[in-house]
């Protein structure tokens, strides 16, 4: 499956530097786990993955042979951790 990033996921991988190749496998387990379910958007939080200390929450859309990461960002302070 190819991988293509919004420009808000874009954002927020380089503000955040958030490594893209360990979330890119994050949702691919996802996928195996749950199974492709196409044109829906996921939302999830990844606990193993952390940016300064706070686990992350990823956003995507499988769209035929295609992942969109729609957001990919830090949970702040005060949440779920």
């Amino acid at each position: 499956m190819r991988f293509r990033l919004s420009r808000h996921a874009r954002r927020r991988v380089r503000l955040y530097r958030i490594d893209l190749e360990a979330v890119q496998s994050s949702i691919l387990a996802r996928i195996r786990r749950d199974g492709i379910r196409v044109n829906e958007r996921i939302s999830y939080i990844d606990k193993k993955l952390r940016v300064e200390n706070q686990p992350l929450k990823i956003v995507y859309v499988v769209e035929r042979e295609t992942i969109t990461m729609v957001s990919v960002y830090p949970l702040k302070k005060g949440r779920d951790q």
